[in-house]
């Protein structure tokens, strides 16, 4: 075909361009834009970073900005950037411009039609897609590691191939994320069961600690209490004495005051019946004392009838040794005539025996009375100190 064959079917067959690509000399760039032209379709726009592979002074990128957060889409600080440590984005510009003077991802860089993808040289083994011409690239030139997969295909069997490890790199993901999901399931439970062992143990122990330490309270406080009460009968009789004292005080001043008025024929009269009834004590005590000299003398008079008694008859028992003896030396009695006197005489030792203990028992007697009635003299005596206090009392009552 001529070119000025080809020249004349352009406005009519666009097809016929493609074929006579190679004869004008027409660039792959000017075709795709014949062919978008021609099909009506408008390229989009996207927007390329101001200085490609820009870097600030410590690597970080413009994707680095975007993707952290850095920056926001209208040139301002995100929430990623810390900015009270950090500063400002001028301190790390590089080549004098920063990440919102530059970068796409913080509201700078440039927009522009996108590639179309017939103009991407595919790699060897490779074809564009049919439909490549509709296809555009994600910058303003098509790039292979960014729109290999935009705007390239295998063979048929080679895509049918990638399909299927498409398929089961899908299943397998499926499955691995069941698998892990299992996994992390029984880890969890697992976890859980440990943390709620782990939880118990910590319980019991610290049930067991705080039980020690509460005992330890409980002796410190009962020790406490017992030091501030060691002395607390002291305190009780104090605080009496505070009591007494202080309502005999208050009585005093009432009296003093003219409040309170004493019936002094009442306390006259109480004296009284005070007074004879210590009188009737005295003559109790009285009596008990003329009652212990009584026993005392009837003791004494036992005692002296028993040792008289003791006395008229030790000497007949001494004659009756005597005679036995005499007897016995002059001549030989009869044997039961000795055992007679033998018996007799242990009878009359077994008497003065007798004799002697109920003599000692009439003794201890009238000691006891004796005691009794020197008792009875100190009580009498000190009662009637007490009854000569109160006669002086009623007295002084008396004459007030």
């Amino acid at each position: 075909m001529t070119p000025f064959l080809c020249w004349r079917l352009l406005p009519t067959a666009l097809l016929c361009v493609a074929s006579c690509s190679s004869a004008l000399g027409l660039s792959p760039a000017f075709l795709a834009r014949g062919r978008s032209a021609a099909a009506g379709a408008e390229a989009p726009q996207v927007c390329v970073d101001i200085i490609p592979g820009w870097r600030d002074v410590l690597f970080n990128s413009c994707d680095d900005y975007g993707e952290k957060q850095y920056c926001t889409a209208n040139g301002g600080y995100g929430p990623g950037w810390d900015k009270e440590t950090w500063g400002t984005f001028s301190a790390y510009a590089f080549a004098s411009e920063t990440a919102a003077e530059v970068c796409c991802a913080c509201g700078s860089g440039k927009l522009g039609d996108a590639a179309s993808c017939s103009t991407l040289r595919c790699p060897q083994g490779f074809s564009q897609k049919a439909d490549a011409a509709s296809l555009y690239c994600k910058g303003f030139k098509c790039k292979q590691e960014v729109d290999f997969e935009t705007c390239c295909e295998a063979p048929p069997d080679v895509q049918a191939a990638v399909n299927q490890v498409k398929a089961k790199i899908a299943e397998l993901k499926e499955e691995v994320k069941n698998t892990i999901d299992s996994q992390g399931a029984t880890m969890l439970q697992s976890l859980a069961d440990s943390a709620e062992k782990s939880t118990q143990i910590r319980q019991d122990a610290m049930k067991t600690s705080w039980g020690a330490a509460r005992q330890q309270a409980i002796d410190r406080a009962k020790e406490e209490f017992a030091s501030a009460t060691e002395h607390s009968d002291q305190l009780l009789d104090a605080a009496k004495y505070q009591i007494t004292s202080s309502g005999y005080l208050a009585a005093k001043d009432e009296v003093e005051n003219g409040k309170v008025t004493i019936d002094q024929h009442k306390l006259q009269v109480l004296a009284h019946e005070l007074t004879e009834s210590f009188g009737e004590d005295v003559e109790v005590w009285k009596s008990a004392l003329e009652q212990g000299a009584q026993v005392q003398q009837l003791s004494q008079k036992e005692w002296a009838s028993h040792h008289a008694e003791l006395n008229a008859t030790w000497p007949l028992i001494l004659r009756g040794i005597t005679e036995l003896n005499t007897a016995l030396s002059d001549s030989e009695a009869p044997a039961n005539e000795v055992r007679w006197v033998e018996q007799s005489t242990r009878l009359a030792s077994d008497m003065i025996q007798v004799a002697r203990s109920q003599a000692i028992g009439l003794m201890q007697q009238a000691e006891v009375a004796e005691d009794r009635s020197n008792a009875a003299l100190k009580l009498t005596g000190s009662n009637s100190g007490k009854l000569d206090q109160l006669e002086a009392l009623v007295d002084k009552v008396s004459k007030s």
